[in-house]
């Protein structure tokens, strides 16, 4: 076995290990998962006046999400409500961009997508993993990405703190506890990275 593979494997062990001695908050943060319906906006590049325009989309979809979704009580309701309306949430981001003299396409779908730790500047934060998701791409979508949380809370309050009721209580204590959980974030990531290298090492 090469030693690159070998280390790999090692690693692997380590996160196998240090993942049952943290079971509580992984079953914790797989509720999370499964309880959050998360926005993702793909820019269609780097440069000023498509980041602008991704803002500009973000703002006219999230509002009329926050629409849809008032009184929703789960995120599967929440998702199917958001199915059935992608059409007109399309029809809005493109008329959105249009307005603005953007050409660039526009494709919404509803689907799972993987994100990062994030932490809002309220102090609560998601951990890393798999989320179902709306997901706008503008474009060629290789711009920087903009992301927040549809259900529960929608955007605004996802960033500024408002009581996250919906989630339960475990799920709650991961989303609000940060500090004591921050080693559980960092964890599930690298965690992530060492499987996925290991993958590419195999293939």
């Amino acid at each position: 076995m090469k030693r690159f593979e070998l280390s790999l494997l090692m690693g692997l062990c380590l996160c196998l290990a240090l993942t049952l001695a943290a079971g509580e908050f992984h079953l914790a943060a797989g509720e999370v998962r499964e309880q959050t319906l998360r926005l993702h906006i793909r820019a269609n590049s780097d440069s000023q006046r498509d980041q602008s325009l991704k803002l500009l989309v973000r703002d006219a979809v999230a509002g009329r999400v926050e629409q849809l979704l008032q009184g929703c009580g789960s995120r599967e309701s929440a998702g199917e409500i958001l199915r059935g309306a992608l059409p007109e949430l399309a029809e809005l981001a493109s008329s959105t961009l249009a307005g603005a003299g953007c050409t660039e396409g526009v494709q919404l779908t509803l689907g799972d997508s993987w994100f990062p730790t994030r932490q809002y500047e309220s102090g609560a934060a998601l951990p890393a993993g798999e989320y179902r998701s709306l997901i706008i791409e503008i474009g060629s979508g290789q711009g920087r990405n903009w992301w927040c949380v549809l259900y529960p809370g929608v955007c605004i309050g996802a960033s500024s703190g408002e009581p996250l009721d919906e989630y339960s209580d475990s799920a709650k204590t991961v989303v609000t506890g940060f500090g004591e959980y921050r080693v559980g974030f960092l964890l599930e990531e690298f965690c992530r990275w060492i499987a996925e290298a290991y993958r590419s090492s195999a293939s």
